[in-house]
């Protein structure tokens, strides 16, 4: 039997959205949980598609600034990049067969590659809600303002 409530967060995740204080449950001081310096991983080597070696490099970029991409982080971002271009390429096949074919008995039937887009479209959401890259997975997360930023910012009130 799995526990009940939602799956605990990291301390980093916490602190994002604005420390404990704003967490419905006390974050302990984090010392159980590893420190993993931020860094991009390098694209892997079994990411062959193109489509996903171009997913990887645009969100990797739009990652970076947040500072919670790790090499642990890796293989969730390779799944997520897999499944996105399995939905491509089965979306590009969907329009051109259509959603539904019509079999020899006259019988129709739904093209297995809708079936196939939709099994990824499932992935693709979880991988996303995992890495806080659905709108609501990210509602309170705080990123810190660049300290150029920050610096233009008050220098119109001045």
């Amino acid at each position: 039997m799995g526990k009940r409530g939602p799956a605990p967060l990291p301390s980093k995740i916490i602190n994002l959205r604005g420390g404990p204080s704003h967490y419905h449950r006390a974050k302990s001081d984090g010392k159980e949980e590893p420190v993993v310096p931020s860094n991009i991983p390098s694209i892997p080597a079994t990411l062959t598609s193109s489509v996903a070696k171009k997913e990887w490099t645009r969100l990797t970029k739009e990652l970076e600034f947040t500072g919670m991409l790790t090499n642990l982080d890796k293989t969730l971002l390779e799944l997520y990049c897999s499944s996105y271009a399995t939905w491509v390429d089965a979306n590009k096949k969907v329009e051109k067969q259509g959603m539904v074919k019509i079999l020899p008995t006259g019988y129709s039937q739904q093209n297995i590659n809708l079936s196939i887009s939709n099994k990824a479209e499932e992935r693709m959401l979880r991988y996303m809600k995992e890495m806080g890259l659905t709108p609501s997975s990210r509602t309170n997360i705080r990123v810190p303002i660049a300290p150029e930023n920050e610096n233009k910012k008050k220098e119109r009130f001045f």
